[in-house]
């Protein structure tokens, strides 16, 4: 199935798929065509959206420690907000609205301020909050469901306050030192590895740096940027994947919280459905700067599928179609 993909240029980047204990894992096309590397197992992507379970294991382990409750109010733990703003019938905005993207936050990339300076200046968390401190929560809380990458920012904020430390350090601390991570970090690769650069296509049709081409100055992955700001490999994130959703990771309470499904089937950070034949399959993708990602895993029956990709010029509909294609074949 791989081969006929990248034999038509339809595909690049590094998929793992797991079964039980085998693990099939490979790289196709250019990482780093500067460098002359090619994409393979160790190489190291940006990962978007995929961290979104990242900063709600980091927000739900402050919760195991009762230095949080998943009811706390938004407006009490960003008092930049006033509780007006963050209640609608009656009804507060809380962590747990956060979460699962039921709080109705505005968006905060949307707004003059920010979309005006995106990739063009270095932003703060601080320029975030104040783009959308004086806005009303668009909905009453917990009854719609709106995806929101400004709800994972201010999720991430509400870390480094609480914690006192660095969205890096906490998480660093708290998780990928005790899983012995060599590949994965925060807001910047790991020096001295192999990484993929974003590329894309140019306006003759050429293979090209998507950084030069769109001219953008700053990338916007940093500490702040918590709602995708992780880099790893496939092996690592299988491996955080397998310990998280097995428990090893957050407390059990903690866990069944994560893994289950709220409004459009989303719980904290993950996509849940419920297959024909009772088991579950979680998933997430990414997409940031040239950077896509994929991940599925199916706890029941020991499978994962991690794909990264570093190509903004894949063709959606096959790459849909191939990983399609590839869970068939596992299963």
């Amino acid at each position: 199935i791989l081969d006929q993909f990248e034999s038509e240029s339809k595909t690049t980047g590094t998929i793992l798929i797991k079964k039980e204990d085998q693990v099939y894992v490979r790289g196709m096309g250019i990482a780093d065509e500067s460098k002359r590397q090619t994409n393979a197992p160790s190489t190291i992507f940006l990962i978007a959206s995929i961290s979104k379970q990242v900063a709600a294991s980091g927000v739900l382990r402050l919760v195991d420690k009762g230095l949080l409750s998943l009811e706390n109010k938004v407006a009490d733990l960003l008092p930049e907000f006033s509780a007006a703003n963050w209640t609608v019938n009656g009804k507060s905005a809380t962590l747990h609205h956060l979460l699962n993207h039921t709080a109705g936050t505005p968006d905060a990339y949307e707004t003059a301020s920010i979309s005006s300076r995106l990739f063009k200046e270095e932003l703060t968390i601080q320029d975030f909050i104040n783009s959308i401190r004086g806005l009303q929560i668009k909905t009453e809380p917990g009854s719609v469901y709106e995806y929101s990458n400004t709800g994972y920012l201010l999720l991430g904020e509400i870390v480094r306050r609480i914690s006192k430390k660095t969205y890096a350090d906490f998480l660093t601390g708290e998780f990928f030192n005790n899983l012995n991570f060599q590949n994965t970090s925060v807001g910047r690769p790991v020096l001295e590895k192999p990484l993929a650069l974003p590329y894309t296509v140019g306006n003759n049709g050429e293979k090209v740096d998507l950084i030069e081409f769109k001219k953008i100055r700053f990338r916007h992955d940093g500490d702040i940027f918590t709602d995708g700001n992780i880099y790893t490999s496939v092996s690592e994130l299988v491996e955080w994947t397998e310990n998280l959703a097995s428990g090893n990771i957050l407390s059990p309470i903690s866990t069944k919280k994560m893994f289950t499904p709220g409004l459009e089937s989303y719980g904290y950070g993950w996509v849940i459905e419920q297959n024909a034949d009772g088991s579950h399959t979680y998933f997430h993708g990414g997409s940031w700067i040239g950077y896509t990602s994929v991940l599925v895993h199916i706890p029941e029956k020991r499978i994962t599928l991690v794909w990264f990709r570093n190509f903004k010029g894949d063709n959606e509909t096959a790459d849909k179609q191939l990983v399609n294609r590839l869970l068939r074949s596992v299963l």
